[in-house]
């Protein structure tokens, strides 16, 4: 199986492991290995498959909502890891880190102020910070976070898969 940049716990590599076992599900819902055309054995048993299998594409869950977030933000973060390196992290530490995080949630909380009207909460309308730069205020929340995790577990600095040699 293919792993991007090399880590099975990556969220992209995960989205993939994701697909691949919905592929499965697929083929075992019209009864096929993975190489196998598709058999109609019994039209009956090969119907209620068919609509199972049309009901689960159908549904968009919480994990595939979820991934879809984890996704944006790790390619977020090896983006800005490629542009920025780990230096600033290193001289900064755990102290830098959360202090970058702070700021975070100021950017955030000022953007939310507003006030009550007819029973409502009505965001300020000369809010400097739009949509967009406010779901990239979220997104680096929690690429703050997981480099906290890193670093507090003594992993921060290894190389992108790039430039340890490995392709993408």
């Amino acid at each position: 199986m293919d792993r991007p940049y090399g880590n099975p716990l990556s969220p992209t590599w995960f989205s993939e492991r994701m697909k691949q076992e919905e592929d499965a599900r697929r083929r075992e819902a019209f009864g096929a290995a993975e190489d196998d055309e598709v058999e109609k054995d019994s039209l009956a048993d090969t119907h209620d498959n068919y609509i199972a299998f049309l009901r689960r594409i159908a549904t968009e869950t919480f994990e595939d909502v979820a991934m879809v977030v984890f996704d944006e933000a790790f390619d977020l973060l090896v983006a800005r890891q490629r542009k920025y390196g780990p230096g600033n992290i290193e001289t900064l530490g755990q102290y830098g880190v959360f202090t970058r995080m702070e700021d975070k949630m100021e950017r955030i909380r000022h953007s939310m102020n507003g006030k009550l009207v007819d029973g409502q909460v009505v965001l300020d309308e000369a809010a400097e910070h739009s949509d967009e730069s406010l779901d990239d205020a979220d997104l680096d929340l929690m690429n703050y976070a997981a480099i906290r995790l890193i670093h507090r577990r003594g992993l921060w600095g290894k190389p992108l898969a790039e430039d340890a040699g490995f392709s993408q």
